[in-house]
């Protein structure tokens, strides 16, 4: 079953998947997904909009492809 995730600081607190890990700043809204051991240059940006309905759906697809058991929720979902 996957993870729900109502936040950027539930989503920083995703352990690593066997091939890629998160580094994301709660404070300023926004992340990347790195491939393990690689450079940041070639990580996928995880906007200010990632929680938001036009992105959530999106994001999560991605989160997914890469190894995070994650359904991110919607903030306008939320009232947020």
């Amino acid at each position: 079953m996957k993870k729900l995730i109502k936040n950027w600081k539930e989503l920083s607190e995703v352990p690593p998947s066997k091939t890629h890990f998160l580094k994301i700043s709660p404070e300023d809204g926004n992340g990347m997904i790195l491939e393990n051991g690689s450079a940041e240059i070639r990580g996928k940006y995880l906007s200010t909009h990632t929680f938001y309905d036009s992105s959530y759906n999106y994001s999560t697809k991605l989160l997914n492809k890469c190894g995070f058991e994650v359904q991110l929720v919607s903030w306008d979902e939320q009232g947020l």
